[in-house]
């Protein structure tokens, strides 16, 4: 039984060897890139069938060859995905259309924009006065220590222009009633 490495490579076999690793790289290449452009799944589809006629093309040079090629071939697969997958969060295409929170540390504030601790804010509020600036019914803004507040009016509507006092605070929700 003669080796591979014993057996003379003719003109074609040399021929389809050197376009089977042409179209191999090529296939790993469109697969690697499929995963950072977004085509709808065209590059992938050429990508496969580079890999087919890669394989095919071992195949030509021998059997033992294109099984061996083949199997490379279904093995790269998964890990070109993974290594795509593992560098995609870090490129810039994908940080452009992710919806990343900024950063998850700061909390929201009452207003709902990003601000200091709600608890503290919120116990803060409590207990001062202001004006409201649309009428309450039951929810409308008010001034509040200088700042535009949405709140939330308890027992009953309050009027545009009425002064209002803070009665509870949690975060995003501010309760208030009209002062008599």
């Amino acid at each position: 039984m003669e080796t591979l490495a014993a057996v003379p490579i003719t003109l074609a076999e040399s021929s389809s060897l050197l376009w089977a690793v042409l179209l191999l790289a090529i296939a790993l290449v469109l697969l690697f890139v499929e995963v950072f452009v977004p085509s709808g799944g065209i590059i992938m589809i050429c990508g496969l069938i580079c890999m087919a006629f890669g394989v095919f093309f071992l195949f030509q040079v021998d059997t033992t060859v294109g099984l061996i090629g083949a199997t490379l071939s279904l093995i790269s697969l998964p890990i070109m995905f993974a290594i795509g997958m593992k560098m995609l969060p870090n490129t810039p295409f994908f940080r452009r259309i992710e919806l990343r929170a900024g950063n998850p540390d700061r909390k929201m504030g009452s207003q709902g924009i990003a601000g200091a601790d709600n608890q503290s804010e919120a116990a803060a509020l409590i207990g001062l006065t202001g004006e409201a600036m649309t009428d309450l019914r039951p929810i409308g803004v008010c001034m509040i220590n200088g700042r535009r507040r949405d709140c939330l009016a308890t027992g009953g509507a309050i009027e545009k222009g009425a002064e209002i006092e803070v009665i509870a605070a949690d975060g995003m929700q501010v309760k208030v009633r009209e002062v008599d």
